[in-house]
């Protein structure tokens, strides 16, 4: 894999850092990746992109104390996307929720990542839009209890849109390409223009 990036910013006691790494994955387990998010019975649910509560602000989905708050920006009616949920554990309730049946298929995936734990797992497809729309910054995992937890992004396809994370750093969605940084760095993702949709795998782990 080839190195693409490597930015840092300091943060109370700690570096917090941004990699990305193009060709991230070999050319036959990047294609059957792809495949299987193509089967016919791969299944999405359309979701908020950022699930709000009345005055716009990130709908939080534990009850641990935050420094930071975040508010959607985009058109409220942009606000949506489809998601795939391969795996979640709610550390809140010690609860977990494993039930895609496509788990195996991203298997190599996840091995490469070579993870301690995970969090959350999940497919997303943002669809095309007239133009390229930040959604805004945002990030659930920037209480203690997810203190060096990690966001890794793999994009599934080469298009026009981006995420941006809280420092600056602009990684463009080029397909192949892996994004690593903090968990509890907030980061906007866009909607594309150029395609008739974007999609990445994204993996929250320790």
């Amino acid at each position: 894999r080839n190195k693409n990036n490597n930015t840092q910013k300091n943060s109370g006691d700690f570096v917090m850092t941004v990699e990305s790494f193009d060709k991230y994955l070999g050319d036959d387990s990047q294609i059957k990746l792809n495949q299987v998010l193509n089967r016919d019975t791969f299944t999405w649910s359309w979701n908020s992109i950022y699930d709000t509560n009345e005055d716009g602000t990130l709908k939080l989905f534990d009850n641990y104390p935050r420094d930071n708050e975040y508010k959607l920006t985009c058109d409220p009616l942009d606000n949506r996307r489809l998601v795939h949920i391969f795996y979640h554990y709610r550390s809140w309730n010690k609860e977990s929720l494993e039930g895609s049946p496509h788990f195996e298929g991203i298997q190599t995936f996840l091995e490469k990542l070579d993870p301690k734990s995970l969090v959350r797992v999940r497919a997303v497809c943002d669809v095309r839009k007239p133009s390229v729309v930040e959604h805004g910054f945002y990030t659930y995992y920037d209480a203690a209890p997810y203190d060096g937890l990690k966001t890794a992004i793999l994009f599934m396809n080469t298009n026009d849109s981006y995420i941006k994370i809280e420092d600056g750093t602009k990684i463009d969605c080029v397909y192949n390409r892996l994004v690593v940084f903090p968990a509890n760095m907030s980061y906007t993702t866009t909607s594309c223009s150029d395609q008739p949709q974007s999609i990445f795998i994204e993996v929250n782990y320790f």
